[in-house]
């Protein structure tokens, strides 16, 4: 139940592949298409409730979706409900009592006082009192976190330590697999690359927390240096932030950047952006703060070199010089010096995107994930207390 939508799927799709019976609850129908011809239907399914997606977004009252939701599970009589984010706990608390199931919660809000702990009310404290009664007063069995950002937050918002696992996200290493870039070209000449063009690839939602302004600042430096650097933003064409997109834009023109940004007028689909990374040379992620960073696994995965801030949910799976280059948050000037680095020592790029993907293989696998998982569901069926 809930979002998170790739790790919900891979989550789904591996435990299926166990030989285990799930089904998605969720009203973003649309968010699991790019999964859909993937899906084991005889042991994954997918149920949609109208309205769902409307109150996860704070657009929509509780009344019919929990109605839905709870005729939904007393029909499918789980045993184990995992309920990712918060407002899906919320939403499913009345009935807990009445469902024969252990209850397991992630969540996949990333705090950041003192403007939002969830972003479900613009009052701060409001919004730190509504997530901490969650955490405190609504009944689950374990709290699941994805990272160790979000274990700690956890915590600190009342989740109960002995009831905390941290069980690490991860990543499809068949799909972010570096022998797709055999096909570097493919995605290069969609972007109307010439061979020589250094593609810096910045893979997030277009807003201001992911640095867009601080990676615009340093393309201003390196265009100095590199003539051909390039940057590729996939999410620009379908912005979840239009005015800021708006401001991206300016800031493009007023710097005299246009030259250096590159357009792709289409949406970009998650299963296209193998490829994306396959036609890049550098992955930047210059975020003020992150829960835990997947386009960096994925980018690892695919062994592209990754630049990014030394920040939490970062910085769990970046040890700088090692498998990455870490920069301070807000710094373009940094940020441009890491980004030369790897421009200009291609034997370090080799160096740190292997042990990239080593560290991807050995900590971010999302069988890996799935299997932890598992265990822990079979620990919880086996244990009342």
């Amino acid at each position: 139940m809930g979002g998170g939508e790739t790790i919900t799927y891979l989550m789904a799709r591996h435990l299926s592949d166990l030989g285990h019976d799930v089904t998605v609850v969720t009203g973003a129908l649309d968010d699991f298409q790019p999964y859909k011809p993937r899906v084991n239907t005889e042991k994954f399914k997918m149920k949609y409730i109208p309205g769902f997606e409307q109150y996860c977004v704070g657009r929509g009252d509780m009344v019919k979706p929990l109605s839905l939701i709870y005729d939904t599970l007393k029909k499918i009589n789980p045993d184990i409900i995992h309920v990712h984010n918060l407002l899906p706990q919320y939403l499913l608390s009345p009935i807990v009592g009445d469902l024969n199931a252990k209850i397991v919660l992630s969540y996949h809000n990333t705090p950041n006082p003192p403007l939002r702990i969830i972003g479900q009310f613009n009052d701060y404290e409001l919004d730190y009192a509504f997530a901490s009664h969650i955490f405190k007063k609504t009944k689950y069995d374990s709290l699941v976190a994805t990272s160790d950002f979000y274990k700690q937050w956890g915590i600190r918002l009342g989740a109960p330590s002995r009831k905390t696992q941290l069980i690490y996200s991860g990543i499809d290493v068949e799909t972010f697999n570096p022998s797709a870039k055999r096909r570097r070209d493919y995605f290069r000449n969609k972007l109307g690359l010439n061979q020589n063009d250094i593609l810096i690839t910045l893979p997030s939602r277009v807003i201001k927390r992911k640095g867009i302004v601080e990676a615009m600042r340093a393309l201003e430096l390196l265009k100095i240096k590199y003539k051909d650097i390039k940057i590729f933003l996939p999410c620009l064409y379908t912005p979840f932030d239009l005015p800021f997109s708006r401001q991206i834009l300016k800031l493009v023109k007023k710097r005299q950047l246009n030259s250096c940004l590159v357009h792709y007028k289409r949406h970009i689909s998650f299963n296209e952006m193998p490829l994306v990374y396959a036609a890049t040379d550098i992955t930047i992620t210059p975020s003020y703060y992150e829960g835990l960073g997947l386009c960096v696994l994925e980018s690892l995965g695919m062994e592209v070199p990754v630049v990014g801030t030394d920040v939490s949910g970062i910085n769990e799976i970046i040890v700088d010089n090692i498998n990455g280059l870490l920069v301070p948050p807000r710094n373009y000037k940094k940020l441009a010096n890491a980004i030369s680095r790897l421009i200009d020592n291609k034997e370090l790029s080799r160096r740190l995107a292997t042990a990239g993907r080593k560290t991807v293989l050995e900590r971010f696998n999302s069988i890996k994930m799935a299997l932890e998982l598992e265990h822990h569901y079979k620990y919880l069926l086996k244990n009342e207390n």
